[in-house]
């Protein structure tokens, strides 16, 4: 049997409204226009497991409670350049393609394939709101970014958000209400002058002359982009993701260097299990989209957990099901409330080092470290033991974020 210390959260931990999202695509809502019938023409072929959301832990990685072996997958980062796994972080935005998953007791495992890492909004903070705000936010490009109590912050910010300053550089990985032009973080890390700024939402405005369109309240001009780097027509209410050039003080309009549609679900798979804000809807409530990925919600035997009446635009949902023709065939269905949120709970997996009595260092086989804070004693939970952790996120107001341990287990 597996000892295990249960400790409780530290007081004073500060929990407020976060979520989950997944890495975007920009194809059409299924069905937007119908009743809830089903998806025409949608087969059932497809192999393997789709799943997209922030890393909530790690050896090997851990996305949507599904534990991913990583170390033959495929990493890049948004712009398809390779990435080492050590870079992978708690927080960070993925989409992994992998195995068929196994389940054995409480553990569900797959093999990944391939992981695309990245986040949806980076540059500059423009204003920055008091450490005690309730929430606590920035603008970054216009896009209003709130602190949850489960943002990670990265170790370029070892102090923390009270150590942000306007001016600063900030690639933010997280949930995107794009209609609202607001994001919730799940990861939060310092850039040193990068050559461009991004930013993902919903275009408006869009003159298709001067080739001009709004993203919130930034203008951008897409008269000089080359032609093969405009990879969609940022047409009015369609959701793109736009890279621009890096320029402070801020221009009155950007210059776009790249715009696309955000990473799309596009091959068929059996196992697909996604987390989201329900970006469009239908006539009815069987028929909407998760951060631009169509879902079809119609079938006899789907499981409404919550019930229906909270399928609406900005809901937060998390769906399972699968993939086929570009199309998340939904077989259950549930709403994500803040009580879940709030409470968001990590999952990691490593070697202990650097032990003391109140906590020690954790580093997973990819190479990932976090610091991970206990109370109690152990017996055994020495240097170069090998553990699984459960725990919740530190207040990191003051220091870059580590993780409070509520159960500790030996493997």
């Amino acid at each position: 049997m597996k000892n295990a210390l249960n400790t409780p959260v530290a007081d004073g931990i500060t929990r407020r409204e976060g979520l989950l999202t997944l890495l975007g695509s920009a194809l059409a809502l299924a069905g937007c226009g119908g009743g809830g019938g089903g998806v025409a023409g949608v087969s059932s072929g497809g192999t393997g497991s789709f799943s997209a959301g922030p890393i909530t832990g790690f050896g090997s990685i851990i996305v949507n409670g599904i534990r991913f072996e990583d170390q033959s997958a495929s990493i890049v980062d948004d712009d398809g350049a390779p990435m080492d796994r050590s870079r992978l972080k708690l927080g960070m935005l993925t989409t992994v393609k992998g195995s068929k998953t196994t389940t054995t007791g409480a553990s569900t495992t797959a093999t990944a394939t391939s992981i695309v890492v990245g986040g949806e909004l980076q540059g500059p903070i423009s204003s920055i709101s008091a450490a005690t705000a309730n929430p606590r936010t920035l603008v970054i490009l216009g896009q209003t970014v709130e602190i949850t109590g489960s943002t990670i912050f990265d170790t370029s910010i070892p102090g923390g958000f009270q150590s942000l300053a306007v001016g600063d550089i900030l690639e933010v990985h997280g949930v995107l209400d794009p209609a609202a032009n607001r994001m919730q973080a799940t990861f939060i890390e310092k850039k040193n002058a990068p050559n461009v700024f991004k930013i993902q939402g919903i275009a408006s405005g869009h003159n298709a002359t001067t080739k001009t369109f709004a993203i919130g309240s930034i203008q951008i001009s897409y008269l000089t982009t080359p032609a093969d780097e405009v990879r969609i027509t940022p047409a009015d209410g369609t959701l793109v993701r736009v890279r621009v050039q890096a320029q402070t003080p801020a221009p009155a309009v950007w210059t776009a260097t790249r715009i696309r549609p955000p990473e799309n679900a596009n091959e068929d798979r059996d196992e697909a299990d996604v987390e989201g804000i329900i970006t469009a809807r239908g006539a009815s409530f069987t028929s909407f989209s998760v951060a631009g990925i169509p879902v079809d919600a119609s079938g006899a035997n789907v499981r409404f957990d919550d019930g229906t009446a909270g399928i609406v635009l900005g809901a937060r949902v998390r769906v399972k099901g699968r993939l086929s023709g570009g199309v998340l065939i939904a077989e259950r269905v549930r709403i994500e409330d803040n009580n879940e949120v709030n409470n968001l709970e990590f999952e990691l997996h490593g070697t202990v080092s650097n032990k003391t009595a109140t906590g020690f260092t954790l580093t997973s086989i990819g190479g990932m470290v976090v610091k991970v804070n206990f109370s109690g004693t152990l017996a055994g939970l020495v240097n170069d033991a090998k553990v699984e952790v459960r725990g919740v996120v530190a207040d990191s107001s003051t220091s870059s974020t580590s993780i409070n341990a509520t159960r500790i287990t030996f493997e």
